[in-house]
């Protein structure tokens, strides 16, 4: 993480006390760089989250409104098998501006052209507003 005299970047106060999302693609690299961070606490000044579910994805997306770092694979970001039956567009899983989502290795991955990742390797980011 980029750090200005000693304040870690996701502290700036344009990014709001952003959560960041860090997406895989397997569960041993997913362990892996959760535990790597798990490690860093006190320089993060945080304690990260391993979500394991689709529904707790959502729920922490919904209810944690700043701050936190998650780490989760590109599984949990896909419509549930009820959404799916229904031919249901993939719900929107938060109107917040205030998160970053950081993906490792998702172009190895057999579902890395589901709707949640398509179009986005190689497209710049949106400058924030």
């Amino acid at each position: 993480m980029h750090q200005r005299a000693g304040i870690p970047a996701s502290r700036h106060p344009a990014l709001n006390n952003p959560t960041v999302v860090v997406v895989t693609d397997r569960n041993d690299l997913d362990d892996r760089l959760y535990n790597t961070f798990l490690e860093s606490q006190l320089l993060l000044g945080q304690t990260p989250r391993h979500v394991q579910t689709r529904k707790e994805l959502r729920e922490k997306l919904t209810i944690v409104r700043t701050g936190g770092i998650l780490f989760t694979t590109l599984q949990q970001l896909g419509k549930t098998q009820d959404e799916k039956e229904s031919g249901a567009h993939h719900p929107l899983l938060s109107d917040r501006r205030n998160i970053i989502v950081i993906v490792d290795e998702a172009h190895r991955s057999p579902t890395a052209a589901s709707p949640a990742t398509h179009g986005t390797c190689g497209a710049p980011c949106p400058t924030p507003r």
